[in-house]
């Protein structure tokens, strides 16, 4: 293995927690954002909608990935996990882009209004 494969950063599971607790209830706002649509409560035009449906998947991505750490966590019984930079990065770029994606307009809406 290089050296890079062996590189892992400390993180506690206190942190993994907060992150997931933070995005956990935008995925259920988007959720019902969608369904509102589609039961005729809302009508979001076509790029707002793709746009939601983008961010509903990127939302369970980042919840189910922090989900199974958290899990892990768990399970080994420990307070904190080492986690490859690139796993890190992933994380990271999910949930800068979830906190991009709350100050998006979404036709007469946004997620923080919800």
């Amino acid at each position: 293995m290089s050296e890079d494969q062996q590189l892992t950063i400390k993180v506690s599971l206190s942190a993994l927690k907060i992150m997931h607790d933070g995005a956990e209830p935008y995925y259920y706002r988007v959720d019902s954002l969608i369904e509102d649509h589609y039961q005729g409560i809302q009508n979001f035009k076509e790029d707002s909608l793709i746009a939601m449906m983008e961010l509903r998947i990127s939302l369970q991505i980042l919840l189910t990935y922090l989900k199974e750490l958290i899990e892990q966590a768990e399970e080994e019984g420990v307070e904190s996990l080492h986690i490859p930079p690139t796993e890190l990065k992933t994380i990271a770029g999910l949930a800068k882009g979830l906190s991009s994606a709350t100050l998006i307009q979404l036709d007469n809406t946004n997620l923080r209004d919800q």
